[in-house]
């Protein structure tokens, strides 16, 4: 059995993989008995991508774990991947012990703002005594975040590297900084001089419940939904007279900075502000039905009621994005924790419900089986101006052009715990450029939401059909309109 056969998504349970070399337990990824234990934070659009490519390097058996979901949806906040390195790494690196934790959770800033600042922030916890064992297919163990981003704690960790949907440079206020963050300053992304790499092409698409009932938007219609203009489901063109439910990211998500760019050219317009001519996305305040007056608690979490007119959702990853829509489409009450700290209740289940929805989600949300997200008889991707996003080569020929491209970046003056942590960097950086590691995911649905960026990493000229090199690139330029590269 091939390591790509048990990357995250596959529909093998672990039970059926070779007997891993540690024994399968929450120890196996607790402790401090690793020659690598490298923290990568940032963004959750391409989290299943960057499992496929852990896969790529670990020995068979190696650890999977979720966190458990208090946070989230299980798994949507943090993954963690434990075990030795396979021979095909290097000599340096081939047979290391390594836990590579990967959080999700607030999005794509978090692989910006705490990597420039060497911020210690909220973490996965691997103490065998709060972790359980999981049932999804693929995972070993599912753990608790422990830590708060916003005080100092002792749980804490500083993030190690970080991936972002979106370049650094694109996380400016007021609309791509999440609570608790404030836009870095000309000095601080200094701190990224000469580490910057470019990843591949993420994928995005809008996503709709199956119960709006409609495969096609056009860019304008997208901009009306998601912007507060369209109120109701029939002013788009369904048969659904229902109130708009928007499913988004929180400002630091570069999924919404995705959106923020492509529909509302923000930052790209000059001035970057609003008054410039960019369109503010709805906030999850804006919503008709929202009631703060609450604790913001668990047991007494911030209601908003779909039912009473035009609601905005802000979720803390791409996960959760996919579990408001599901909500929405089936009428049930969505919990979860803001990237303010705060519980909130999303009421689907009150009268007027099921409710249509809305949502910006990459392409690897696509039949994401074993997760809970699975969009059949839920929600699909709809074309976009008469182009489907689910078809690779759309993208890949520029047909399609709601792409963007990833960055990852460390922080150039950091002091890492050994000479080993920045060849993993650079070797999972290079793992992510290569065409060869993406053509290679086993989950077809990953494969087909990324692209490799043309003319890095020895990738070849693309051919429709053959490879998935892109035949453009924006250039680590996210405000860049799409160049033909071949």
């Amino acid at each position: 059995m091939t390591l790509r056969q048990i990357a995250l998504g596959c529909t093998l349970a672990l039970g059926a993989v070779s007997s891993p070399a540690w024994a399968v337990s929450p120890a196996a990824c607790a402790g401090s008995a690793f020659d690598i234990d490298i923290y990568l934070t940032g963004a959750s659009a391409p989290q299943n991508s960057l499992g496929g490519i852990a896969a790529e390097i670990f020995a068979a058996g190696f650890t999977v774990v979720f966190d458990n979901g208090t946070s989230g949806s299980k798994g949507a906040s943090y993954r963690a991947y434990c075990g030795t390195l396979n021979n095909t790494v290097g000599a340096t690196l081939a047979g290391k012990k390594v836990r590579l934790l990967n959080r999700a959770r607030g999005g794509s800033v978090w692989g910006v703002n705490p990597v420039a600042r060497d911020q210690a922030i909220a973490t996965l916890g691997f103490d065998p005594a709060t972790c359980a064992a999981s049932a999804i297919a693929g995972v070993n163990f599912e753990c608790p975040e422990v830590g708060d981003d916003f005080n100092p704690n002792v749980a804490n960790r500083k993030p190690d590297f970080g991936v972002s949907d979106v370049e650094p440079a694109m996380f400016k206020a007021p609309y791509n900084v999440e609570f608790g963050q404030t836009q870095l300053t000309a000095a601080e992304l200094t701190k990224f001089s000469g580490t910057i790499k470019p990843g591949y092409q993420v994928i995005f698409g809008p996503a709709l419940t199956n119960n709006v009932g409609l495969a096609d938007l056009s860019r304008s219609q997208v901009i009306a939904l998601l912007t507060g203009q369209y109120q109701t489901w029939d002013q788009a063109g369904s048969a659904l007279t229902g109130p708009v439910t928007v499913c988004r990211r929180v400002q630091g998500s570069g999924t919404q900075a995705s959106f923020n760019q492509y529909f509302g050219n923000f930052p790209c317009a000059v001035g970057d502000i609003a008054q410039s001519g960019n369109l503010p996305p709805t906030r999850m305040a804006d919503s008709a039905g929202y009631d703060g007056a609450h604790a913001g608690t668990p047991g007494d979490p911030i209601l908003v009621d779909p039912s009473a007119g035009p609601t905005t959702v802000e979720n803390p990853a791409s996960g959760d994005v996919r579990t408001c829509l599901i909500s929405a489409q089936n009428g049930i009450d969505y919990t979860f924790k803001g990237d303010d700290g705060r519980t909130y209740k999303i009421e689907f289940s009150n009268a007027g419900g099921p409710y249509g929805a809305i949502g910006v989600l990459s392409l690897d949300s696509k039949g994401a089986s074993g997760f809970g997200v699975s969009p059949t008889g839920q929600w699909q991707f709809a074309r976009l101006n008469g182009i489907d996003p689910t078809v690779q080569t759309n993208a890949q020929t520029g047909l399609y052009d709601f792409v963007l491209e990833n960055t990852f970046q460390r922080k150039n003056d950091k002091t890492y715990p050994s000479g080993l942590y920045v060849p993993f960097i650079n070797l999972f950086i290079a793992k992510a450029e290569s065409q060869a590691i993406l053509a290679a995911i086993a989950n077809v649905n990953v494969r087909q939401s990324l692209l490799a960026v043309p003319n890095i990493a020895g990738n070849p000229t693309p051919i429709v059909g053959t490879n998935i090199t892109s035949k453009w690139t924006r250039n680590q330029n996210s405000c860049s309109p799409a160049q033909l590269a071949f």
